[in-house]
């Protein structure tokens, strides 16, 4: 695993976030940045580091990507399931509903992926809302926990309102919930929670020269190498860390590159050319396929022109009056 690099305000924001929901207020932080960027190796680094200097919280991750096709609840119950284990369920989860005892039969078989059971009433979003809350509550009673929350912006609107419960009503108690997603337009589902329960948006850019020069240093253990691989890797991976270790792999794998008995690497080739990995293609592909038609056929003709390009030069390559 490579060290990470150029995240030293991000981390030290989070440990502030945690310090402040171990000593009893609730934090809720929304992570995010354009796929790759190191938005979960950036909590490992932060669990890391929190483990380094003897905290010991409770962590309970769920990913909305690995949650799909579970059903309502998604990530989160994922997280509550993994965290409290499947063997006696029902005995770990009556410790913590004991304020709501009537869902506890219902609840239960919703973890264990099982139907409810004859008679039971039905878990309605509400109960199923106050259920979660109730649990997680109850669990930073005994140790500071940390809920995070992979790929937000995989999740359906009934997850994030699941989500957005739990944000509401972590304040006064030893909880960090942390949400990450790709970028996307201000929606009304986080204005709330920023604007009226505190939540903190923290935005991961892309890495500057320096800091991408170390992390590629990092990984080949060979500062002549990294140099020479410099101009390449930066124009290629456009300062995402995924991009250019996906690079380096490709290297490796076509023998480009090759390891010392020391364990770094080097090269022989003068001529070297990156070729774009096809992890890398098929991630753009994927971003792409959810544009529509008309923001596919702007972003084509924007591209014809650069990574930059003037908006009244593209509007008349479109045919399109500009806006007065």
């Amino acid at each position: 695993v490579t060290p990470v690099w150029g995240r030293e305000a991000e981390v030290e924001k989070l440990r502030d976030l945690y310090s402040r929901a171990k000593n009893g207020d609730g934090q809720v932080v929304l992570l995010e940045g354009e796929a790759g960027i190191g938005k979960t190796r950036l909590l490992d680094h932060f669990l890391d580091g929190l483990q380094a200097t003897g905290e010991q919280p409770r962590v309970l991750f769920g990913s909305c990507v690995t949650a799909r096709g579970e059903g309502v609840g998604g990530a989160l119950l994922q997280a509550l399931r993994d965290g409290l284990g499947e063997e006696d369920l029902r005995d770990a989860l009556s410790r913590y509903l004991v304020a709501v005892p009537g869902i506890l039969a219902d609840f239960t078989a919703l973890l264990e992926r099982r139907p409810p059971p004859e008679g039971a009433t039905t878990l309605t979003p509400a109960a199923l809302q106050t259920a979660v809350v109730e649990i997680i509550r109850a669990m930073a009673e005994e140790q500071v926990t940390l809920v995070l929350l992979d790929d937000l912006h995989h999740a359906s609107r009934d997850e994030l309102e699941l989500v957005a419960s739990l944000a509401r009503s972590v304040r006064r108690h030893r909880v960090l919930l942390v949400g990450t997603r790709r970028p996307r337009e201000a929606d009304a589902w986080w204005e709330d929670l920023a604007r009226h329960y505190g939540g903190v948006s923290l935005a991961l850019d892309r890495l500057r020269p320096k800091e991408l020069l170390k992390l590629v240093e990092g990984a080949l253990g060979s500062k002549e190498l990294t140099k020479q691989l410099s101009y390449l890797l930066a124009s290629k991976s456009d300062g995402n860390p995924f991009f250019a270790l996906e690079i380096l792999e490709s290297l490796r794998e076509r023998g480009v590159i090759r390891r010392r008995p020391d364990g770094s690497w080097d090269t022989s080739d003068v001529d070297l050319a990156i070729e774009v990995p096809s992890a890398i293609e098929d991630l753009i592909l994927v971003r792409l396929s959810h544009l529509t038609r008309e923001e596919r056929e702007l972003l084509e003709i924007a591209a014809c022109a650069g990574h930059e390009f003037d908006p009244l030069l593209l509007s008349g390559a479109l045919g399109q009056a500009p806006i007065q």
